[in-house]
């Protein structure tokens, strides 16, 4: 009977490890289980993501973190609702709006 768990404990081992497949010099992946074919890409970074949907999606939340840094207005920022355009804090988040082209919108939530 033991000889028999056995048996399928090593069936199901080597299932696993089919169901896995590893990746050879030079290979990628370009989701989960999917290899990719041709050369690696060379913005693809292989050594921070482990597919490059991976890498995409990342990709994706960096915009959304960042995406107020699309460009300061060209005509200066209006002053935010409250403050004065002579105040010390705001002519210094302004500088820093322009310094990092934050817009009007990401400028009025900081």
């Amino acid at each position: 009977m033991e000889e028999q768990a056995v048996e399928s404990n090593d069936t199901l081992t080597s299932l696993v490890d089919a169901a896995e497949p590893t990746l050879g010099e030079g290979e990628y992946f370009l989701s989960e289980g999917i290899k990719g074919v041709g050369d690696q890409p060379e913005w693809y970074k292989a050594d921070k993501y482990k597919s490059i949907s991976e890498q995409a999606k990342a990709y994706t939340e960096l915009e959304k973190k960042f995406g107020g840094f699309t460009g300061a207005p060209k005509d200066g920022y209006s002053p935010v609702e409250g403050i004065e355009a002579e105040d010390e804090l705001w002519q210094e988040l302004v500088s820093f709006g322009e310094r990092t082209n934050m817009s009007q919108s990401a400028l009025n939530d900081a």
